[in-house]
């Protein structure tokens, strides 16, 4: 018997069998359940529809009263739902979800947490209890709240019993299931064997496994689907990976602080704000540590206290003021809210925190509290006499001025002068205003000898006195505060008050809304002057003779028109505002937006029109703008892609030619090359630099102009010796023109010279680089005030398409060419930038395959003859011994001027930061030459040359800086140096410098 069990239910064959059985014999059963199943099925599917049209119905009838937040308006229609058979709840929301209006009214003011994502109608939930459907409210297509209702379905009866011969059928379903499940339970068996497989080796580690089982029949599937499934799994294990990093991210990207606990207080984790507070580099250090570890170990007792409320109750604490001590001892406030952590099942299983420091909010509070000691000081020394009464409109403060007004102390009418009482306040419509939240103002003859309380006044004085009602929102103590002010010389002006009054309405008339008055019938009864100049119309041609609909456009007519009978019909569906097109009398077409509502007591609406034509229209714009903006982003990224190889580059040269210079065997001619090779190598990688820190300078608005005296001709002739080798070893002539060389006068002009020459050098470059025959010739000639300069090359050209992007920042990375060149796009940016700063333009003239012409032009402004005076060579003159102070923080750049200046016999003092360089040169005053590094620790190098400046003007300092943004020169020059070298240092410069500053040789 136990192995007939066995068979039957520990195989597959025996349970598939024994299943079949099972099925076939619950199969009839099951198919009259199956009828009474779709019944029900049918029902709540017409219970779903009905409940979604019947919130779709409210969600339209409430859109108007959530815009005008009319609570009434929307309470009355949830009340109307009472009646809806099956109703259980319905409620109005607004956007954020607080309830506005509700069936169980206790509920109106909270917030609903379980609404839908997307603003879309939506069935919460649907059960055989309840069908919770969720609809959202739009006007203009702009989402203001949602709409929720809970429907009961109706049960219904079984409709019968199952017959008796389902049973036979089920029986004759058992024997013949049974026999085919024992045939193909043998077959199918043998095919999943291969997936059991498969499975122990997954389990066994290999998670490559996969199932081989070919073929078309459910084994093959199985294995396919089997396949596929771990596919997935590691396809969602790496996706679960990137989305932990992403909310590691967030957690350490947003300033708020988050924790969390287990239910032993022990930290679990945090975000990186929370670590640094803690005194931790990394989120993961806190982990395994309680309060009473931490530098806020003084606060733990009550951060605990909280924690086990929050694990032992369930219920958040929220917004807890609290202090934390830093770790350097100081108190912050905090604003702290915990929460329970729950696991799949609901259980608590720890605690989640987050705070924020209101350290200055709470000293902001004590600002307050002074400003209210100011504020107490204003009133009781304020110019204007001010009454303070409760809500029953007893007095029960003033000011020293009333006292003064009225001859008497407020502590005699305390109890007895009431508001409600004052014969001047008994007025019609006076105590209407005052209760419905208006303020009253009037003047009145106040006589002193007839007044019933004690004053040390007599005679008649005129009093301005504005009362004013307080909400209960704001205090209950106080009622009402009066203003009064003694307006007896005042009444001579009455006159003029009346005149201003009249330009007051004036101005009102003619402020920038349109003002409409509209009768049933449309026709424009009363139009304003701004309506007037807006539409072209003059009143004459509006008031009383043309309808609305006339100025609107024909598309916008049949839905204004169906509102404006809905606002007189059923008012609450009407909308109150949207957006509609006008023509004006020229026939322009013009956005506007409309406020309407129907005036009190009539049957007119008012509109109020604003043109919302230039707004839309500067919304195209900032579309528009923020494509451009996208492109930019585009090309940035490509840029930095060229700027990691153009760095790179040259990097691998250096490092490795560098690594061959370590071989004791190579040739020295070998050796000569690898270091010619590393020498252009750095060279371009320092270029490349350079024009990053250009460009970033340019961007940020901090690029100077320099403006001195240049000799043109001097500059292109040095630029033509600089770049005739290179063209010579591409087999390119290099040809220079400058049509007014012979006239010297004319080449000397006062402009930016480094910018200048950054120009032309950044178009010659480009010339030579994209010119592999035939010549690239320079030069200039004056036009109308201007030097216009020309780089013309026979190279490879620009389709015409692209002359004016190759002006644009990073355009090189973005522009696709069989071939490719160095740089990084950044070197016409820079020209154009330089040439717009110095008050010219550039230009290009291409055609592909012949050539290029680049024209520039800058102010032609002339300056004074340079007189040239030779300075002698420092190889052919008679060096003096100097004494130099090297103030230099990097060791290796130390060394290197080191031995160099030592080997022409100088004499060398070192100094390591600013401060050591100051103190040294006050030791030392015989220093003739200080070589100043600007970046250095304790005191950098310009305040040091400062310093140095204020006991010795005539040492001679350079300034040595890796900075190398233009602009750096004059900033050196400027501060007290005499000059300014860039590193990396070329030592043939500053031998030349040194000569020039030092006096060395005859």
């Amino acid at each position: 018997m136990s192995k007939f069990f066995s068979l039957l239910f520990k195989t597959l064959r025996g349970r598939l069998i024994l299943s079949v059985a099972l099925v076939h014999a619950v199969l009839m059963t099951l198919f009259i359940v199956d009828t009474t199943n779709r019944q029900q099925q049918a029902l709540l599917i017409h219970h779903k529809l009905s409940a979604l049209r019947l919130t779709q119905t409210i969600s339209i009838s409430a859109a108007g009263w959530i815009v005008s937040n009319d609570i009434s308006g929307l309470q009355e229609i949830v009340d109307e739902q009472r009646h809806f058979p099956g109703i259980q709840y319905a409620m109005i929301t607004d956007a954020r979800g607080k309830i506005l209006a509700t069936i169980d009214s206790s509920k109106i003011g909270r917030f609903l947490v379980d609404l839908p994502m997307k603003e879309e109608p939506t069935v919460i939930a649907q059960t055989d209890d309840i069908v919770d459907v969720a609809v959202p409210s739009f006007v203009d297509k702009k989402h203001i709240g949602w709409v929720r209702i809970g429907l009961r379905p109706v049960k219904e009866e079984q409709d019968g019993l199952i017959v008796i011969n389902g049973l036979v059928y089920a029986l004759i379903a058992i024997l013949i299931g049974s026999f085919f499940a024992w045939y193909m339970g043998v077959r199918i068996t043998r095919r999943l064997y291969s997936v059991q497989e498969t499975i122990n080796e997954v389990k066994s580690g290999n998670q490559r496994a996969r199932t081989d089982v070919s073929g078309e029949d459910e084994a093959a599937r199985l294995a396919y689907e089997f396949n596929k499934m771990l596919d997935t799994l590691e396809i969602r294990e790496f996706q679960l990976k990137e989305s932990r990093q992403v909310v590691e991210g967030i957690l350490n990207a947003i300033p708020v602080r988050v924790f969390w606990k287990d239910r032993n207080l022990i930290y679990k984790g945090c975000n990186q704000k929370f670590a640094e507070d803690a005194g931790f580099e990394r989120p993961e250090e806190i982990i395994g540590k309680d309060d009473y570890e931490l530098s806020w170990k003084s606060n733990a007792v009550n951060y605990r206290k909280d924690d086990l409320e929050v694990l032992q109750t369930g219920e958040p604490k929220l917004n807890i003021e609290e202090p934390q001590t830093a770790l350097d001892g100081s108190v912050r406030m905090l604003y702290t809210t915990k929460i329970a952590l729950r696991d799949i099942y609901g259980n608590i299983t720890g605690v989640l925190g987050t705070y924020m420091d209101v350290t200055e909010r709470v000293n902001q509070d004590l600002a307050l509290r002074k400003n209210e000691e100011i504020l107490k000081t204003v009133f009781d020394n304020s110019p204007i006499g001010i009454e303070i009464f409760d809500r029953e409109g007893f007095l029960i403060n003033s000011n020293v001025e009333v006292n003064n007004l009225f001859g008497t102390d407020a502590e005699v009418l305390k109890g007895i002068y009431n508001l409600r009482t004052d014969p001047n306040y008994q007025s019609d419509g006076v105590w209407g205003k005052l209760d419905q939240g208006q303020e009253v103002r009037m003047e009145l003859a106040l006589d002193f000898d007839f007044v019933n309380y004690p004053t040390k006044k007599t005679g008649v004085v005129y009093l301005d006195i504005v009362t004013k009602p307080i909400p209960e929102s704001v205090t209950k103590e106080i009622g009402y505060i009066t203003q009064v002010m003694d307006i007896t010389s005042r009444k001579d002006s009455e006159k003029a008050i009346v005149e201003n009054e009249m330009k007051y309405r004036a101005l009102f008339e003619n402020t920038g809304t349109s003002v409409l008055i509209i009768d049933e019938d449309a026709t424009i009864s009363l139009a304003n002057a701004e309506f007037s100049r807006r539409s072209g119309y003059s009143r004459e041609e509006i008031e009383g003779k043309i309808k609305w609909t006339s100025i609107v456009d024909a598309q916008d007519i049949p839905w204004m028109v169906e509102q404006h009978l809905l606002r007189r019909q059923n008012p609450e569906y009407a909308k109150s505002s949207y957006q509609f097109h006008y023509l004006t009398k020229a026939g322009e077409l013009r956005n506007a937006l409309i406020n309407i509502d129907m005036m009190p007591n009539t049957t007119q609406s008012i509109a109020s029109m604003i043109d919302i034509t230039d707004r839309i229209r500067a919304e195209k714009e900032l579309i528009v703008a923020k494509e451009k903006a996208e492109e930019n982003d585009r090309l940035k990224s490509a840029f930095l892609a060229n700027v990691s190889h153009e760095i790179r580059t040259p990097m691998n040269s250096i490092l490795g030619f560098s690594e061959l210079l370590k071989d004791e065997n190579q040739s020295k001619e070998d050796k000569q090359k690898y270091i010619s090779i590393i020498e252009k190598s750095g060279e371009r990688m320092l270029n490349v630099i350079n024009n990053i820190l250009n460009i970033s300078k340019l961007e940020a608005n901090q690029m100077d102009v320099s403006i001195s005296e240049v000799d043109i001709n001097e500059q292109i002739d040095y630029l033509c010796s600089l770049f005739a080798a290179e063209a010579q070893a591409k087999g390119v002539s290099f040809l220079c023109h400058c049509k007014e060389k012979q006239i010297s006068h004319n080449s000397i002009i006062k402009t930016d010279k480094e910018k200048l020459y950054a120009i032309l050098s950044n178009l010659i470059k480009n010339a030579i680089k994209y010119t592999d025959r035939g010549t690239v010739s320079c030069g200039y000639v004056t036009k109308d005030g201007y030097l216009e300069f020309y780089v013309k090359d026979t190279g490879i050209g620009i389709p015409s398409d692209r002359l004016r992007a190759i002006f644009e920042r990073f355009v090189q990375a973005d522009v696709a060419d069989k071939r490719a060149f160095q740089g990084v796009g950044l070197g016409l940016s820079i020209a154009k930038e330089y040439v717009e700063l110095l008050g010219g333009r550039i230009w290009v003239e291409s055609e592909v395959n012949k050539g290029s012409i680049f024209f520039f032009t800058i102010p032609f402004e002339p300056g004074n003859i340079i007189s040239k005076v030779k300075i002698k060579s420092a190889k052919n003159n008679n060096p003096m011994k100097l004494k130099i102070l090297i103030a230099e923080d990097d060791d290796a750049s130390d060394l290197m001027l080191t031995l160099k200046l030592k080997k022409l016999g100088h004499e060398i003092f070192h100094a390591t930061n600013g401060q050591e360089a100051v103190e040294v040169c006050r030791a030392n005053p015989s220093i003739n030459l200080v070589l100043m590094d600007i970046k250095m620790p304790v005191m950098d190098g310009y305040d040091a040359v400062r310093q140095i400046r204020k006991f010795n003007s005539e040492v001679a300092i350079i300034a040595q800086t890796a900075y190398g943004l233009t602009g750096e020169k004059e900033k050196a020059i400027q501060i007290g140096c005499n000059d300014y070298i860039p590193k990396p240092i070329n030592y043939s410069l500053l031998m030349m410098l040194i000569q020039k500053h030092c006096q060395m040789g005859e």
